[in-house]
């Protein structure tokens, strides 16, 4: 079965308009930024599987994804869900077969530390058994 959120990750990391907002703050498997992590640092994004089942012929995987998208103000978070979900919505990318805006999103702070965010969800279809 594929590691789909590491070729969900590695799909970011090669989108070079979302590495441009957030370097290498893109993290997986995470509901919150890495230890350490300040939203002074930068935009940041934290993501992870909500679940999923393949299909009937076993050959893709579907998966809902939970992304909470972080910047210093409203403004900079919105900016970079943009371009999450420009570089995200509709992608097709090796075993990436299908990406598509699940909730459109929704700003948000953290009560501790308050930190700005938007959240929002995507839906996925990658192949079962990578190639």
């Amino acid at each position: 079965m594929i590691d789909s959120d590491a070729c969900l990750l590695s799909f970011l990391m090669n989108q070079p308009t979302l590495i441009a907002k957030t370097s290498t703050r893109l993290w997986s498997r995470r509901s919150e930024p890495v230890p350490g992590y300040k939203p002074s640092d930068g935009s940041a994004i934290v993501f992870r599987s909500r679940g999923g089942a393949p299909d009937y012929s076993r050959a893709l995987l579907g998966q809902s994804w939970q992304f909470k998208v972080y910047g210093l103000t409203e403004d900079i978070a919105n900016e970079t869900y943009r371009t999450l979900v420009d570089v995200l919505d509709e992608a097709q990318s090796g075993n990436l077969k299908w990406a598509a805006l699940e909730i459109s999103g929704q700003i948000l702070t953290e009560q501790k530390p308050s930190w700005i965010y938007v959240l929002c969800y995507f839906e996925t279809k990658m192949v079962y058994d990578p190639i």
